[in-house]
C-alpha cells in the first residue's frame, strides 16, 4: 500500500481521507465517529420530512414527543437514543399505511435493518453491519422501478409518464432552444433512457465493484435531483432526500469525512470558495420550488446539498482507495445475518412478487410505471393480479380477491370523485403541454397515488374533481372490486349521502374494447348516510331491474380478519381511466 506520508501536497485531502475512510481503527473510532455522523443526517432529514408532509403523520400521533426525542439524539447521539428515534418513525409509517408514498416503504426497508444492527451491535459494528444489507436493498428497488417499467404502456412514448418528465425539464429552456424536431425524438427516446437509467443505477449499487458502487451513488443523486427541479405536479424533493440519506451506507467513512469537511471552518482561500459557491448553488435550488402553497419547498435546497455531497464523498472514496488499503473487515454476528437475510427476502418479495401476485399496486416499487395489475398484465415478462385472475369475477373462491373487475359510469360522491379517476393534467404549466403535444403525446396525467396520500381535506379542496353540476361527462374508470369495496366503507365512515352506477365485467382478463364495453350486470346504489340504502341490479340481457343479492359487491361486507386486515395496511388498487380512442394506460402514479 502507497504510505499517506509520501503523498505529494495536492493528495492532502485525500491524504485525510486514507484515515477516514478506513473502515475501522483498532479502537473503533472512525466507525463510531460515523455511526453517529449518520445519526444527526438522519435525524434531520427526517424531521425535514415529517415537517414538510405532516400528512404521513397519523393524527393520534405524538409529534412533540418525536420532535423533543429527535431533538435529544441529535444533541446527545447513543445507540439507544437513536433505536427509540428509529423505531419510533418506522411505527409511524406503519400506523399510517397504506396512505404513504412507496418512497415510505423503501424507508421503512432499510430502516429495519438498520435497527436492527443497533440492536445487535455495538457501536463500532453497527454500519458494518447495515452498510451491505440497505445497499442490496436499495439497489433491488431502483431495478424494480426500471423492470416494472418494461410494459405496453410505459413504453409508449405517447401515453408514458417518461415524456412528461422530459418535457417538463426542457420547458425550463426558452422556446427558441427546443424546436419540434428536437423535441420529438426527445420525447420519444425518454421512456428507454428512463427504464436503462434506473436499471443501471440499481446494478451499480448490487455490484461488488466499489467504483460501480459510487456511480450507483452519483447516478441516484442525478436522478433525485432532476426529478426534484421537475415542476409541479411531478416535483418530488422529498423521495430524493429519503434515498440520497440511504447512499451514506454505500460509503459512510468518505460521507462523514464529506460532512466535517462541509463543516469545519475553510483553511485556505480554494475552500472558502468552495464552500461559497456550494452554498450559493444550494441557495439558488430555491428558485425551483413549484409546489402550491410553499414559497420555499426547503425539500429541494436540502437534496441538492445531499447530492453535492455525495459527489464530493464519491471523490474522497475514489481517492482514498487509490492510496490505501481497507484493513481487514469483521463480518456481523451470526444472528444479524439471518435477520439482514430475512429483511432482503421479504424486500425482494415487496419489489418483484407484490405485482404478479396482485397484492399491491399504489406503493409498489413501480413509480410512475403505469402497470397494468387488473384486467390483465401489460408487462413483456410478467403476469399480474395472479390472484384476482384465480379468484375469478365473484366471491366463490375468495372474499378478498374475488369480485372481479367493475367499471364506474356514475357517482355523486364527492370523496370518490376527489380520488377517481385522479384526473391532474390541469395542473401542468401550458408550456410543457405544448412540448408534449409537439411530441405527439396525448399530454393526459393522472396522480391516485397523491390523492391517497394527501388525505380528504387536501384532495377534496385543492384538487381537480368532476362535479355533476359541471355538465362536463363523467370520466368512467375500472377498479378492482376490493378496492371498491374498501373505499365504499371509507365513504360509510364519513357519513356522506351518495350515490353509485357500475357495471360488472365478464371475467376478470381483456382488452380495452372489454374494458370500455362488456358487462355482465349493471347496479345502481344509494346511501343517505344515516345507514338507509336502496340497491337495484339488472343483469344482461334481463329486462327489468330487480333487487341486489347479498353478495353484490356494493352491500358485502369487508373482509373479517386478518386477511382482511392485511389488505386494508398493505393494498391499494389504482382505478384505471377509460379515454376514447386510446389503447394503453395514460400516465398515472
Amino acid at each position: 500500500a502507497t504510505s499517506t506520508s509520501s503523498l505529494p501536497p495536492r493528495f492532502s485531502t485525500s491524504r485525510a481521507m486514507a484515515d477516514s475512510c478506513r473502515l475501522v481503527d483498532k479502537a473503533g473510532g472512525t466507525s463510531t465517529i460515523a455511526l453517529f455522523t449518520y445519526a444527526r443526517l438522519w435525524l434531520f432529514s427526517e424531521q425535514v420530512l415529517m415537517v414538510r408532509q405532516d400528512f404521513l403523520v397519523p393524527v393520534f400521533w405524538p409529534t412533540r414527543m418525536q420532535l423533543a426525542l429527535f431533538t435529544f439524539a441529535f444533541l446527545r447521539p447513543s445507540r439507544v437514543a437513536l433505536g427509540l428515534c428509529v423505531a419510533m418513525r418506522i411505527s409511524m409509517y406503519t400506523a399510517q399505511a397504506p396512505m404513504i408514498w412507496d418512497s415510505s416503504i423503501w424507508a421503512n426497508f432499510t430502516d429495519c435493518c438498520f435497527l436492527s444492527s443497533l440492536v445487535l451491535c455495538a457501536d463500532a459494528d453497527v454500519l458494518r453491519g447495515t452498510g451491505d444489507t440497505v445497499r442490496v436493498m436499495m439497489g433491488m428497488f431502483y431495478v424494480a422501478a426500471g423492470f416494472w417499467k418494461l410494459n405496453s404502456a410505459f413504453l409508449d412514448a405517447t401515453v408514458s409518464c417518461g415524456p412528461i418528465y422530459v418535457a417538463s425539464l426542457l420547458a425550463y429552456l426558452p422556446p427558441a432552444l427546443t424546436p419540434i424536431w428536437l423535441v420529438k425524438p426527445a420525447l420519444a427516446a425518454a421512456p428507454l433512457m428512463t427504464i436503462a437509467g434506473e436499471m443501471v443505477l440499481g446494478v451499480c449499487l448490487l455490484s461488488s465493484s466499489r467504483p460501480a458502487r459510487r456511480a450507483g451513488v452519483l447516478l441516484s443523486g442525478l436522478l433525485h435531483f432532476a426529478i426534484a427541479i421537475t415542476p409541479h405536479p411531478n416535483s418530488v424533493p422529498t423521495f430524493g432526500v429519503m434515498c440520497m440519506v440511504r447512499m451514506f451506507h454505500v460509503m459512510p467513512h468518505a460521507w462523514t469525512a464529506t460532512l466535517r469537511e462541509a463543516l469545519a471552518p475553510p483553511g485556505d482561500r480554494r475552500g472558502l470558495a468552495i464552500r461559497a459557491a456550494g452554498a450559493a448553488l444550494v441557495a439558488g435550488s430555491c428558485g425551483f420550488t413549484s409546489t402550491p402553497g410553499f414559497t420555499v419547498d426547503y425539500a429541494i435546497p436540502l437534496q441538492f446539498a445531499l447530492c453535492l455531497s455525495a459527489a464530493r464523498a464519491a471523490l474522497h472514496a475514489a481517492a482514498a482507495a487509490a492510496v490505501s488499503e481497507s484493513p481487514e473487515r469483521r463480518g456481523p454476528s451470526a444472528l444479524l445475518r439471518v435477520v439482514n437475510a430475512l429483511l432482503v427476502l421479504v424486500a425482494f418479495g415487496y419489489a418483484f412478487l407484490s405485482q404478479p401476485l396482485g397484492l399491491m399496486d399504489i406503493g409498489a416499487a413501480s413509480p410512475f410505471a403505469s402497470i397494468r395489475l387488473h384486467g390483465g398484465s401489460n408487462h413483456l415478462l410478467m403476469p399480474t393480479g395472479l390472484l384476482q385472475r384465480w379468484a375469478g369475477d365473484d366471491f366463490s373462491r375468495s372474499d378478498l380477491f374475488g369480485g372481479g373487475v367493475v367499471r364506474v359510469t356514475r357517482t355523486d360522491s364527492a370523496y370518490l370523485n376527489a380520488l377517481w379517476p385522479a384526473n391532474c393534467t390541469g395542473e401542468l404549466r401550458p408550456r410543457i403541454t405544448s412540448l408534449l403535444r409537439d411530441g405527439r403525446h396525448i399530454a393526459l396525467q393522472f396522480n391516485p397515488t397523491a390523492r391517497r396520500t394527501l388525505g380528504p381535506f387536501l384532495r377534496e379542496h385543492f384538487m381537480h374533481r368532476w362535479r355533476p353540476e359541471s355538465g362536463a361527462p363523467f370520466e368512467a374508470f375500472t377498479i378492482p372490486a376490493f378496492e371498491l369495496r374498501r373505499t365504499l366503507e371509507e365513504v360509510r365512515q364519513s357519513r356522506e349521502a351518495f350515490a353509485i352506477e357500475y357495471e360488472r365485467l365478464p371475467g376478470v382478463v381483456g382488452d380495452e374494447a372489454w374494458r370500455t364495453a362488456a358487462w355482465r350486470s349493471r347496479v345502481a346504489y344509494t346511501e343517505d348516510g344515516r345507514g338507509g340504502r336502496t340497491c337495484r341490479a339488472k343483469a344482461a340481457g334481463a329486462h327489468f331491474w330487480a333487487e341486489c343479492a347479498d353478495d353484490e359487491i356494493v352491500v358485502r361486507p369487508f373482509p373479517p380478519g386478518l386477511g382482511g386486515l392485511y389488505l386494508w395496511k398493505t393494498a391499494l388498487w389504482f382505478a384505471y381511466p377509460i379515454i376514447e380512442g386510446i389503447e394503453e394506460l395514460p400516465c398515472m402514479d
